[in-house]
């Protein structure tokens, strides 16, 4: 590993850990004497081992999602020892935050439904050009009761009720479960269009139309199946020997100016079409040139 490496590695764990690792560190401090107890010393392992992981591997965000488990156990032991005051200052804090997260998901949501807020609205098409939200009553009727709960949790937390050694965690764990209540359900139909293939194979489908076999190369696992899904077509990869005679010819371009593919001479570029959600994604189409 070099210095920058480190520095890089190290700036991730400072945000990713974030706000956790202040409640671990206290939870260390408040328990440096029970450090041997089983209910301390195994998150501890779980987090060693996945810090060992990180030296090894050069995927850190995947290997830090290991380190969830053991962070989140360490840091629930800090909220029993903190003051009142301490604790009551977190619960507002974590509450205002939530709250805000929700409002914002719920203004974004109004904005791709009606086009107001204006500014919101022509970020979205911006960022996803060619998207049409599409109302769900069932995702609508979720999104509402999972609101309603939030605010009959927090104006039960803030009241006057017997302090219990949990009720520091209510308000963080509901409004965890409240942003992706709303995200998988008011922004489901983003994240459809701008994590699926089907925007983009949809115009592949205008273009090529109902053919029974297309050639494919340079695409990855993911892109193939999602030209043999949508386009209901036999996928042939290019280089293997095959006696299907396909009229078309799908490849991957990654953008790459100095790399000029090189075709065969029966093959011309018919079109090139990039997904919509990401612009370092694009698919070139040939055609065969008939005799």
């Amino acid at each position: 590993w070099t210095v920058l490496e480190l520095q890089k590695i190290g700036r991730l764990l400072l945000w990713y850990w974030w706000p956790l690792w202040p409640m671990v560190l206290w939870t260390l401090w408040h328990w440096r004497y029970h450090l041997s107890n089983r209910h301390i010393a195994w998150p501890i392992c779980f987090l060693a081992i996945s810090l060992f992981q990180l030296l090894f591997i050069k995927s850190p965000e995947i290997t830090l999602m290991l380190s969830l488990p053991g962070l989140a156990a360490l840091s629930a032991f800090a909220l029993p020892t903190l003051t009142r005051r301490i604790s009551a200052l977190v619960d507002w804090l974590i509450l205002i935050f939530f709250s805000i997260v929700s409002l914002v998901i719920w203004i974004m949501w109004l904005a791709m439904m009606t086009g107001f807020p204006e500014q919101p609205a022509r970020n979205v098409k911006r960022l996803l050009p060619g998207f049409e939200y599409q109302f769900s009553l069932v995702l609508f009727v979720l999104a509402i009761l999972g609101t309603l709960g939030w605010i009959f949790l927090v104006r039960w937390r803030v009241s006057q009720h017997r302090k219990s050694i949990w009720k520091s965690m209510v308000i963080p764990a509901g409004g965890t479960i409240l942003s992706w209540l709303l995200l998988m359900t008011l922004w489901l139909p983003v994240f459809d269009y701008a994590r699926s293939y089907q925007p983009l194979m949809s115009q592949v489908n205008s273009i090529i139309g109902n053919t029974s076999c297309v050639y494919v190369s340079d695409l990855d696992l993911g892109q193939a199946s999602a030209v043999k899904h949508y386009s209901h077509s036999l996928v042939v990869y290019k280089n293997q020997q095959n006696n299907n005679e396909c009229a078309w010819w799908i490849r991957s371009n990654l953008l790459n100016p100095d790399i000029t593919p090189k075709v065969d001479k029966i093959w011309v570029l018919k079109t090139s079409i990039r997904r919509p959600s990401d612009d370092n994604e694009e698919f070139l189409i040939y055609t065969k040139i008939k005799p």
